[in-house]
């Protein structure tokens, strides 16, 4: 098609042009002029950094900036706090009929949240995030900015109120901890002192002791057996002298008193070169000899007769047996108790290797909780001191660096773009057509077309001419049409009204699911 042939094209189809224009341009402008202006009300965070160094005073809070932004605005976009938000300031109260989840949809799709950062960008750790953008957008400015002002406020609420829950928390887990510390440790205290009293003879520190009395008491048993040898060894000589009747002749021969004080005497002599003069055997046989010196000094008749010296020898001899038999008994008790004492102490001296590892286990686990204790104390005091941190708001902290203000002027829309995109669709659509209407028609109109089509070219260009009949027609056609229309339309709308339902709710069914009335709403505010 040439040049000619579309300008041809478009001067014979004008009129669909003209109906895309009058239709679709007068849309383009309303809506561009009905559309409800939108104003965006901004505010701006910025981290600020712990006033106190951290060589000095550390802060129990140890999530970097970046994620605690990231928990605080999924934090913010909750139904909870949305809710909160839009009943303070009766948000969307134009629209009756929106719900509550659509009036939350609804804020969440006009708020913005955003990182920004500044500083130069480690690859380690990231781009360091210090601030936070918060965007509002309505309607109305004083509603844009009020309620851009308020996610300020709740960020800074909840941001404050995370931080020092975290340290609070931090500094009752210490004090738990070392409470349970504490308790465990006074536990294994009583049982160390309960199990060193229950094995008090076989604890490492007596050990030394405990060998150096085995030692004695292996002695002392042995003195007693050189000692109860003796004096059996006298008794037995002593009865067989007196079953001989060695005792009381007239031969010269010492008395029994002074054989045992021999006896005693050589047995000292013996002792003396093996233990000291101050050890107790050797006190005890200086006592025995005295003690027979002393009776064989004394002459006591049990009666008043005078006795002659072979009957005073056999009474004697009897009286130093029945001494003898009395020793022989006390020494033999006493070496029995010695060995007991012996045995004893060799039983705990075995079982000294036994408690020394489960006193040192003992001691190990005592020493660990002792550790863990003064550990778990330091960090409560380090909790403690980032709690005051927390709670003066000393450490890091959100600064708001601009409050959002009121809009001077909407944001969107863009009405001169929106009027003008509506006026070019409108005659790009009608243009459109009519190409596409003029390429799909193969009919002969011009001398070019035969000429294209057959290769002759005309004489002469006669244009069609309609006859009555053809008139006739065309004009029966359109009043069928037009008759059909307006009595048809009617009867449809009728059986409708009557046997589907009525057309008032019809048409109200039609009008919300179309948006036309959100649309009438909208132009009214307008108007």
């Amino acid at each position: 098609m040439s040049l000619m042939n579309i300008l041809a094209a478009l001067k014979r189809r004008a009129w669909i042009i003209a109906l895309f224009f009058v239709t679709i341009a007068p849309l383009g402008v309303g809506i561009a002029y009905i559309l409800p202006p939108v104003y965006s009300a901004s505010a701006r965070i910025i981290v600020e950094s712990q006033q106190i160094p951290d060589e000095l005073a550390q802060s129990t809070v140890t999530a970097s900036a970046q994620e605690r932004l990231q928990f605080l605005q999924q934090i913010l976009l909750t139904r909870q706090n949305l809710i909160s938000i839009v009943e303070k300031h009766n948000l969307y109260a134009d629209n009756p009929h929106a719900t509550m989840s659509n009036k939350i949809d609804a804020l969440r799709r006009n708020v913005t949240l955003s990182d920004f950062n500044a500083g130069p960008v480690s690859r380690r750790s990231g781009p360091a995030i210090v601030g936070l953008n918060l965007t509002f957008r309505s309607n109305r400015p004083v509603v844009a900015a009020a309620v851009a002002n308020e996610f300020v406020t709740l960020v800074l609420e909840l941001n404050l109120r995370q931080r020092t829950e975290r340290a609070t928390e931090t500094v009752a887990f210490f004090a738990a901890e070392t409470n349970r510390l504490s308790q465990a440790l006074v536990a294994l205290e009583a049982e160390i002192v309960a199990f060193k009293r229950e094995n008090a003879d076989s604890l490492p520190e007596a050990a030394e002791f405990r060998r150096s009395q085995l030692t004695s008491l292996e002695n002392t048993a042995f003195s007693l057996q050189q000692e109860l040898a003796a004096l059996t060894s006298q008794r037995q000589e002593a009865l067989f002298a007196l079953d001989q009747g060695l005792i009381g002749a007239n031969s010269v021969q010492a008395s029994p008193q002074q054989q045992q004080i021999n006896a005693l005497r050589n047995t000292l002599i013996q002792q003396r070169s093996l233990l000291a003069e101050t050890h107790p055997q050797i006190r005890a046989l200086e006592a025995r000899i005295a003690a027979l010196e002393q009776e064989m000094a004394q002459v006591s008749p049990t009666t008043g007769e005078v006795l002659d010296a072979g009957a005073l020898q056999k009474r004697q001899a009897q009286r130093q047996i029945e001494r003898l038999e009395e020793q022989i008994a006390s020494i033999e008790l006493r070496s029995r108790t010695v060995t007991a004492e012996i045995a004893a102490v060799q039983e705990a001296i075995e079982r000294s290797p036994q408690v020394e590892i489960e006193l040192k286990a003992l001691e190990r686990q005592f020493s660990g909780l002792q550790a863990e204790l003064a550990n778990a104390q330091a960090k409560r005091a380090a909790a403690a001191t980032g709690e005051k941190l927390e709670v003066n708001q000393q450490a890091e902290r959100f600064v708001v660096l601009e409050q959002a203000q009121v809009p001077a002027r909407p944001d969107s829309p863009n009405r001169p773009i929106i009027a003008g995109a509506g006026v070019g669709a409108s005659l790009a659509l009608g243009i459109g057509l009519v190409v596409l209407l003029e390429l799909m028609n193969k009919s002969i109109r011009t001398a070019a077309d035969l000429n294209a089509r057959v290769g002759l070219r005309p004489i002469v260009v006669v244009p069609y001419i309609h006859t009555r009949r053809e008139r006739r027609i065309r004009m029966a056609r359109f009043v069928t049409v037009i008759g059909l229309l307006a009595i048809g339309a009617p009867l449809v709308l009728y059986l409708i009204d009557t046997y589907y339902l009525p057309l008032e709710l019809l048409a109200d069914k039609f009008m919300s699911a179309s948006g036309l009335e959100r649309l009438f709403r909208l132009i009214e505010q307008r108007l």
